[in-house]
């Protein structure tokens, strides 16, 4: 313990106190300052090192009295030798440490750089849709893990978050999603007790101010719908136009045409279409992850019309099929790519996919006056705080309401005769 305290950093590099009485134990001590008990040890060629943790962090309790402890010299070196001990019975020391070992670091517990850690393998894969779980990991590629992947779980700070925060200032929104994804995986690893009960995570709103996010609400309007449609029946030029196109087109159809999810409508098979109800009914979507329900898409007569004329692959089971993989589905990324060719062709260059969705939200309330509850239904809307971003479009409907009730006021109140 008096070696551990008295160790001292060298600026032109790491500086190792070995263990001469367990070869590869050592003590570690970073440019930075920072110190780390590590084993080395032999496997084939190769000279791996695992990091057991850091000198006072927080060690998993007494076997026997349950007290908590920190790591010291003497439970450092246990640890050493379970790790050695399930070496000889062939097991990596490397992925024993999931399983009993200290702390992990943020790197090892996402399970980077394969991203097949427990995060993953438990949570992210399991409950969220893969587009989600990919935008999870391309955060953590870019932002997370270069910043803070090293670093134990336990030793994240507010000054680290609020730093690495600040610091992607200029993309206002991935830095909040960061933030947020780094709160879910503390939180996680606080639920399976990796990190302890009492552990507070960094991320908190009232630690980590988010930025002012810019909401952004677009819809086509009724001119812009028809130099859509002009530019999908290729009456405008599309730059770069692609076979797979049609199919493409048939999907942002149906996505103005029902108000669905673009990765729902890219991912509908043909066998959850109930045409005599005139509804899809998804087993599995980003609603149903949530509520435990399938997802229910409304077929209508117009979109029946063009499900109808979108021909069927062989041995493809998806509505709309991938251009490139057998019995595959067009990814989103290629639906996005057809959208950008269509929005250039019309003019509405500044119109998302998901924004399809937004225009039947937008028609439904501003046009035809349905309400923001049978919006909520329509859209599938778990949150009805969600839903209440249309609400500013419904003064037409609500005016005219108004009117009808005001008018029927006033000639109760004119007298008779």
């Amino acid at each position: 313990q008096a070696v551990v305290a008295r160790a001292r950093p060298n600026p032109s590099g790491d500086v190792w106190i070995t263990e001469r009485g367990l070869n590869g134990f050592a003590l570690r001590i970073y440019r930075s300052g920072r110190k780390a008990y590590v084993l080395k040890y032999q496997q084939g060629t190769r000279r791996p090192k695992v990091t057991i943790g850091e000198p006072g962090a927080p060690w998993r309790p007494d076997p026997v009295t349950g007290a908590a402890r920190v790591l010291t010299p003497e439970l450092a070196r246990d640890e050493a030798i379970r790790l050695l001990g399930g070496l000889i019975e062939g097991r990596e020391p490397a992925a024993q440490r999931g399983q009993r070992g200290g702390m992990p670091t943020l790197a090892e517990f996402v399970g980077a750089p394969k991203f097949d850690g427990r995060y993953f393998r438990d949570h992210a894969d399991k409950h969220k849709s893969a587009r989600t779980a990919a935008g999870d990991r391309s955060n953590l590629r870019v932002h997370l893990l270069p910043a803070l992947g090293s670093r134990p779980l336990d030793r994240i700070t507010v000054s680290d978050v609020v730093r690495l925060h600040a610091s992607m200032s200029s993309t206002p929104v991935t830095a909040n999603r960061c933030v947020a994804l780094l709160s879910g995986i503390l939180g996680k690893a606080r639920t399976w007790e990796v990190l302890p009960q009492s552990h507070v995570n960094p991320c908190r709103g009232d630690s980590v101010e988010r930025f002012e996010e810019g909401r952004h609400e677009r819809f086509l309007q009724p001119d812009e719908l028809a130099r859509v449609g002009l530019a999908m029946r290729g009456q405008l030029p599309i730059i770069g136009s692609k076979p797979e196109s049609d199919f493409a087109c048939a999907a942002l159809v149906l996505i103005m045409l029902t108000g669905a999810r673009p990765g729902e409508i890219a991912g509908f098979r043909r066998e959850w279409l109930n045409r005599l109800a005139g509804i899809g009914v998804m087993p599995r979507s980003k609603t149903s992850k949530r509520t435990g329900k399938p997802r229910v898409i409304v077929f209508n007569a117009p979109a029946l019309a063009v499900y109808d004329d979108i021909p069927e692959v062989p041995g493809n089971p998806y509505l709309i099929p991938s251009p490139k993989m057998r019995a595959k589905p067009m990814s989103i990324y290629t639906l996005e790519a057809a959208w950008e060719r269509v929005r250039a062709a019309a003019g509405v260059e500044d119109v998302r996919l998901v924004d399809l969705r937004h225009t039947f939200a937008s028609v439904a309330i501003g046009e035809v006056g349905e309400t923001l509850v049978m919006i909520q239904t329509l859209l599938s809307h778990t949150n009805p705080a969600t839903t209440l971003r249309y609400a500013h479009l419904a003064r037409g409907p609500q005016h005219a309401a108004s009117e009808r009730v005001a008018t029927a006021i006033a000639g109760a109140l004119k007298p008779k005769g």
